[in-house]
């Protein structure tokens, strides 16, 4: 047997052996990519009444629902019929007006909410008046294109336009459905109508741009 004699021994230097997996290598994963299916659906929606409308001023319409209608998107069967005697034509539209979001937040509004909104029947544009109806409605200020409100839920609902995701339709009412004008009350507000007192026969009538609208009243105040 050899005896240390206190020599160091050094051992070369080894390489590292590549270390390997028996399994195979994992590819990585493609990112996940975030999909609003509703705003998409809203979208294809817009698309398609779109196509269903004509463009600025080829129905003949009086300006301010001219306006609307492009606005709103309402589309061209629904000026396809006039309303007759005291019958009113209204286009629903919901409180949340043209916003895809809920109030001042950024949730997205679904369709389902917004055909229940509308369906409820309290807020919409006037789109037509019969005869007997328009002589109410005008002598109190009230014209086509405005936004309106109304006492009660309509009980009928005429289909003016289909698309993909279902029908779209405007309420019947009659004229003493209503129960207000936002756009009147935002001329008022503005100054563009002003209710005076014409005296005589009745007491007071409604002046819009310097003409005068007489309304059925005799009582010297509201």
């Amino acid at each position: 047997m050899t005896r240390d004699t206190g020599r160091v021994w050094s051992i070369p230097d080894m390489k590292e052996p590549d270390k390997k997996s028996s399994w195979d290598p994992q590819p990585k994963e493609a990112p996940i990519e975030m999909v609003d299916h509703e705003l998409e659906k809203a979208k294809r929606r817009t698309e398609e009444i779109r196509a269903l409308m004509s463009t600025a001023g080829a129905l003949g319409l009086p300006q301010l629902l001219d306006e609307q209608r492009l606005k709103w998107g309402i589309p061209d069967g629904a000026f396809s019929t006039q309303a007759v005697f005291d019958r009113i034509h209204i286009f629903p539209i919901d409180f949340e007006g043209l916003k895809e979001t809920w109030g001042q937040g950024l949730i997205h509004r679904p369709e389902v909410t917004k055909m229940r909104d509308t369906q409820n029947g309290h807020r919409g544009i006037l789109i037509s008046m019969g005869l007997a109806a328009a002589d109410h409605c005008i002598s109190h200020g009230i014209e086509l294109g405005h936004i309106v409100r109304t006492i009660r839920n309509a009980p009928h609902a005429q289909e003016c336009a289909r698309i993909s995701s279902g029908s779209i339709f405007y309420l019947v009412m009659r004229d003493g459905d209503l129960t207000g004008s936002e756009t009147q009350a935002d001329e008022l507000r503005a100054g563009k109508t002003r209710i005076i007192d014409e005296g005589g026969q009745h007491g007071y009538c409604f002046n819009l741009d310097g003409r005068k609208k007489q309304i059925a009243l005799t009582k010297d105040n509201w």
